[in-house]
């Protein structure tokens, strides 16, 4: 019998009552990607095997995690996140009972020995209880018990915030993700459905229940690991990769929806693959999928499996937008991940820039401008879109500016730059490599705001880290002054702190383009009498209005 079957009898044995009001989260429980501890840091995650039951009823789940991992440094005790609320039962290496000791949000197992660096080794926890309930998700996360208007029980996690310990014992830190993927294992009672990352092994009928065994072997952040449950149906198609591969796309869907999602699926999820393959490269999960699940809550990332809750209606612009963003962070996210909290904004903000450029390929050139300029409206100006040293996500994430003013930061860079120069250094940022359908890897792949300067000023041939830096890392925009004389146009930038600022300016002089080099910040152009001037007419800079 597996070690969660013994826990599970117990658990159910207890008869554990729903508390109406559920207990406040562990200020550590209720962040993601915090500091890591001495003990965290003595070991590399290489695989995880999550196994739950989940009970709807009850709306508990108890299961077990085994953790394959290499010892960094000599250690005897392993150190994992988990919310507090959790029962612990058994735990076990190289089948023995150890000591499982939980210091609030922190749980020590005690190995019984000493490992030697570079020793791998399993470790496994039975562990059980009600879960957090996500007070709105996606944004406050945790769990989504909710029903179908049919009554079925409809079930999600999305704990971006919050991170993966606020339902399975895990190390809550984005910055070390298995390498060997992950196995999970999950039973519900029949005829309920199991969607989740990777590709589904086997499924096991029992008395009344249905296990479902997903698998990937692919490194995942944990908060892109994703539970869902409900009476889905399952929509396949296949998508034909430039390359000639032919990839597997699977939606899980509600039944009355199922239509909705086929549809959905040529209208928007084939065309827009088609788009970030072309601009970007390759899907990155292609031994898996590319995976979609109606959930009761907006939507989320989740590694092969992005939550979709949008409702199946178009924007303005004629596509879904939600799932072309979530698809978007297959790439940016999932593939390329931030290196930090505060390095969000690549996550976030190309994922936003992609939304205007797909609408520029789809609508044209003036749909493109009236979609940036929404952008540019969003934008506050609050607070630095890179907080340097955030603890966590929500920290670093204070206003919404690392996706309004993140993408407006892509689209000038895209203009000065040159698109050859920008993709290349976008695929290189994502993959590794500039030529990513030559081969790309291994993942994972980690950057910082300081990787991208880099990158784009290597491929551009010059220091663009005075023009970054005064975007990212100051709240105020850059402003231009502008002063018309006798015979001249000056123009001079202001507000950019101690940066060397000194992006050119495009102006359009009777209708003639002309590009105002800005040596030290200022500029200058030679005008006749009654000339008309329109600064920067195709609105390709982020500057102060």
């Amino acid at each position: 019998m597996k070690l969660w079957h013994v826990f599970v009898l117990w658990a159910l044995a207890a008869c554990a009552s729903i508390d109406d009001e559920q207990q406040a989260l562990h200020p550590e429980t209720r962040q993601s990607g915090g500091e890591r501890t001495n003990l965290q840091d003595a070991y590399d995650v290489l695989h995880y095997e999550l196994e739950l039951a989940v009970d709807p009823v009850l709306e508990r789940i108890d299961g077990s995690i085994s953790i394959r991992f290499k010892a960094l440094a000599a250690l005897d005790t392993v150190e994992l996140d988990l919310d507090p609320r959790f029962d612990l039962g058994a735990a076990l290496h190289q089948a023995r009972d150890i000591k499982a000791e939980r210091d609030e949000d922190k749980v020590r197992l005690a190995l019984g020995r000493s490992l030697k660096k570079g020793e791998v080794t399993t470790v496994t926890l039975a562990y059980g209880g009600v879960p957090y309930v996500a007070e709105n998700p996606p944004w406050d996360g945790g769990f989504v018990w909710a029903r179908t208007d049919s009554g079925a029980p409809w079930i999600a996690t999305a704990v971006q915030g919050r991170g993966c310990d606020l339902w399975w014992p895990c190390k809550d830190y984005y910055g070390d993700k298995p390498d060997q993927g992950i196995d999970l294992i999950v039973t519900v009672p029949e005829p309920l459905v199991v969607a989740m990352n990777g590709v589904l092994v086997e499924t096991i009928a029992g008395e009344g229940t249905t296990t479902y065994h997903w698998r990937s072997p692919s490194p995942h952040t944990g908060y892109a690991v994703a539970l869902n449950v409900g009476p889905f149906a399952v929509i396949k198609d296949r998508f034909q990769s430039r390359d000639g591969t032919s990839l597997p796309i699977e939606f899980y869907a509600l039944p009355e929806n199922a239509e909705n999602a086929q549809l959905l699926i040529e209208s928007d999820a084939k065309p827009h693959l088609q788009f970030f393959e072309d601009l970007v490269g390759p899907y990155p999960w292609r031994e898996e999928k590319v995976g979609f699940v109606e959930t009761p809550h907006l939507g989320m990332e989740h590694q092969t499996i992005n939550a979709y809750g949008q409702g199946y209606e178009p924007n303005v612009y004629g596509f879904d937008w939600l799932l072309h963003h979530e698809l978007s962070h297959e790439w940016f996210g999932n593939a390329m991940t931030h290196a930090r909290p505060e390095d969000i904004w690549l996550h976030e903000g190309y994922a936003l820039y992609m939304q205007p450029l797909y609408t520029k390929e789809t609508r044209g050139v003036s749909a493109f401008h009236q979609h940036m300029e929404e952008t540019y409206q969003l934008i506050e100006n609050q607070d630095p879109v890179v907080v340097p040293g955030a603890p966590h996500i929500d920290a670093a994430i204070s206003n919404s500016d690392v996706y309004y003013k993140g993408a407006w930061t892509l689209h000038t860079l895209r203009w000065l730059v040159g698109d050859d120069v920008f993709w290349r250094a976008t695929k290189r940022l994502v993959y590794g490599t500039a030529e990513p359908w030559n081969g790309f890897g291994p993942w994972p792949i980690y950057r910082s705001t300081g990787d991208f300067i880099a990158i784009l000023s290597e491929e551009a041939g010059r220091d663009l880290s005075g023009i970054v830096g005064a975007y990212l890392y100051r709240a105020e925009l850059p402003s231009l002054v502008v002063e018309r004389g006798e015979g001249r146009l000056k123009l001079s930038w202001q507000n950019t702190g101690s940066y060397e600022f000194d992006l050119p300016v495009p102006v359009a002089r009777n209708g003639e383009l002309v590009i105002v080099s800005m040596d030290g910040g200022e500029g200058r152009l030679a005008l006749e009498p009654g000339a008309k001037v329109v600064i920067d007419p195709e609105d390709q800079i982020l500057r102060q209005r």
